[in-house]
C-alpha cells in the first residue's frame, strides 16, 4: 500500500518525520564562518610565516605563496599587513640584500640579477631602484678571479683560457663587452704573475 502523493513523510522512527523539521533554519551567515575560522588559522599562519622568514629575507610574493597553499586569502592578508607594519617584509629593503649578497658571495651580471628579482615578483620600480649604480666590471672581475687563478696555475693557453672564464661570465649574465674587457684583464693579470 502506498501513501498519496500529497500526504505528509512519516517516519517510522519517532521524532523524524519530515514535516516536523522547521521552514527556517539559523545556519550562521558565511562572513561569521569565515571569521571564526580565520581567527583560529591566524596565528598559525603568522607562525608559519615568521619561520619561513628566519632561512633569509623574503619577498612579499613568496610569503603569500607559501601561506596561499594552506591558508584563506583574508587570513594571509592580514599576516601580510601584519608583517609589513612590524617591518619583516619590505620588497625594497629585500631587493637591496639580494643585491648586496650577489656582489659579494657569487658575483653576477645586473641581468641575472634582475631575472632573479622578477622571479621573485618584486616591482619593475623597485628593481630598478635596487640595483642602480650596479658595477658589471667590478663584479665581473671579481667572479673570474678564482677561476683565472686556477688556469693560470695549470698553463692554460689564451685560447682555452678565453673560452672557459668568458663561459663562466656569460653564464652569471654579463653582458660580451664586459667579458670581452675581463678576460682581457684576467690574462694580462696572470700573465704578470
Amino acid at each position: 500500500m502506498t501513501a498519496p502523493q500529497n500526504a505528509p513523510y512519516r517516519s517510522s522512527r519517532p521524532g523524524f518525520a519530515r514535516d516536523s523539521v522547521p521552514d527556517a533554519v539559523n545556519y550562521p551567515d558565511e562572513d561569521t564562518v569565515n571569521n571564526e575560522a580565520s581567527g583560529k588559522e591566524y596565528p598559525k599562519a603568522l607562525n608559519v610565516a615568521l619561520h619561513f622568514l628566519t632561512y633569509r629575507p623574503r619577498s612579499e610574493a613568496e610569503v603569500r605563496r607559501r601561506l596561499s597553499r594552506r591558508y584563506l586569502p583574508d587570513v594571509i592578508e592580514r599576516v601580510i599587513i601584519f608583517l609589513r607594519q612590524n617591518r619583516y617584509l619590505n620588497d625594497a629593503v629585500f631587493a637591496q640584500l639580494w643585491r648586496r649578497s650577489r656582489e659579494q658571495s657569487r658575483p653576477k651580471g645586473r641581468r641575472a640579477v634582475e631575472y632573479e628579482l622578477r622571479q621573485f615578483s618584486v616591482d619593475r620600480e623597485v628593481i630598478e631602484e635596487a640595483l642602480e649604480g650596479f658595477d658589471d666590471r667590478a663584479n665581473a672581475y671579481k667572479a673570474g678571479q678564482k677561476p683565472a687563478a686556477r688556469l693560470a696555475a695549470k698553463d692554460s693557453s689564451r685560447e682555452i683560457f678565453r673560452r672557459k672564464i668568458g663561459a663562466l661570465l656569460q653564464r652569471r649574465g654579463f653582458g660580451y663587452s664586459v667579458v670581452a674587457e675581463t678576460v682581457d684583464r684576467l690574462w694580462q693579470e696572470s700573465a704578470e704573475d
